[in-house]
């Protein structure tokens, strides 16, 4: 056994303990107003539930309480979920705002319980058993989506994706679009963005290129061309004023090394050299081409209308673990470059002002968007309330 399954069993038994334990506290009644939000995607994570942790903090009658399972973050009011008051709080509060599988260390009868999921996209997720052949996975699974009050999502073709994959029956799943998205359409966010990454920045760069791929135990590289390849980029990037940011996966950041070139030819940097610990949606806005594989962040990109890349990883192995839907190529919104020389043109003509099959986009954002407008906190603010005031 290695030490992260020890870890990890280990951490499965004080939640075990922790769920026996609390049981009869379980039992008081909910206090009236007091919502939980939680993202579970990072350890500075926002995420979906952030937008709406602010929106109630405003609002009087309610406690909003962030209670996140990573020490430090970096929210305001953020309370460990394993300290005194996080028990307290997630074994009172009235609802609970969530980004991903529902954590069952505490007993969640009588909660109402808000899903705002993590992304979009092009993934079957664990309702397909291809991707996930474990019954007992799919029975813990199928628990988690009972729990659901309201599963939030940002279009009517995502929301037949998500009761198709998931389980979740379609009357409780809402077309709001993400809160997350809403900072793309706030032009001070931007000004104040790209300001930042060029302060940051080691170099002047007229052009920002972020590549955000998503994360796979078959990738063993951030880059998937040769050294030479890698070599000849840093002066592609150097003729156009350009920078580079890399953004892994939280799984995989450990892989990133990065290339040392000679003083003053370097043009590829860490996400945190240019944006500091700044939520990614905030470097989007920053971003001028975005550089990805099969990540859901593409469907949060598109929602600005710049132009993107996609880098071809789905090998067999990738497109099992990830769960590609068949046809998922006709889902991208950009062209992929399955070489080096393929992918450096779609870059350069993109570097120039050009917009290499910017047609996809125009075919695919009706698709994954039905709301594009800034305004999709108060939408799922208005869902909340009428159930936690018990409107039908």
């Amino acid at each position: 056994m290695d030490v992260v399954e020890l870890k990890r069993r280990i951490r499965l038994g004080v939640f075990r303990l922790m769920r026996v334990l609390s049981a009869p506290l379980a039992l008081l009644p909910p206090q009236k107003g007091l919502i939980v939000f939680t993202c579970l995607t990072g350890t500075d994570c926002r995420g979906n539930p952030a937008p709406l942790y602010e929106a109630f903090r405003r609002m009087s009658g309610f406690q909003a309480r962030w209670v996140t399972p990573y020490r430090g973050n970096r929210m305001p009011g953020h309370v460990w979920w394993l300290s005194p008051k996080g028990i307290w709080y997630l074994l009172r509060m009235e609802g609970w705002v969530i980004d991903s599988r529902t954590p069952t260390f505490f007993p969640t009868r009588g909660k109402k319980i808000f899903q705002t999921w993590h992304g979009v996209g092009i993934k079957t997720m664990a309702g397909d058993n291809r991707f996930s052949p474990d019954a007992s996975q799919r029975r813990s699974l199928a628990r988690d989506v009972e729990s659901w009050n309201l599963f939030f999502t940002t279009s009517d073709y995502m929301a037949r994706h998500f009761s198709h994959y998931l389980g979740i029956p379609m009357e409780r799943i809402r077309v709001t679009g993400y809160p997350r998205n809403d900072v793309l359409f706030d032009e001070r966010v931007r000004e104040r963005a790209r300001r930042e990454a060029e302060r940051r920045c080691p170099v002047p760069f007229r052009k920002l290129i972020l590549y955000a791929p998503t994360w796979s135990r078959h990738a063993l590289s951030w880059w998937p061309f040769s050294e030479g390849d890698l070599l000849d980029m840093q002066r592609v990037l150097a003729d156009h004023e350009a920078i580079w940011v890399v953004r892994l996966h939280r799984l995989g950041v450990e892989r990133l090394v990065l290339p040392d070139p000679p003083s003053g030819r370097r043009r590829i940097f860490r996400y945190e050299e240019c944006f500091g610990k700044a939520d990614v949606q905030e470097a989007l806005v920053a971003t001028d081409v975005l550089v990805t594989d099969y990540s859901s962040i593409a469907y949060d990109f598109i929602l600005l209308d710049r132009p993107m890349l996609f880098l071809e990883r789905a090998t067999e192995e990738f497109a099992e673990e990830q769960g590609l839907v068949d046809g998922y190529r006709d889902l991208l919104p950009g062209p992929v470059g399955g070489t080096y020389e393929e992918f450096s043109d779609y870059l350069v003509g993109a570097l120039r002002g050009e917009d290499p099959q910017g047609w996809r986009r125009a075919r695919v954002l009706p698709l994954f968007h039905r709301h594009a407008d800034g305004h999709s906190t108060e939408r799922c603010v208005r869902e909340m309330m009428s159930v936690l005031r018990g409107e039908k």
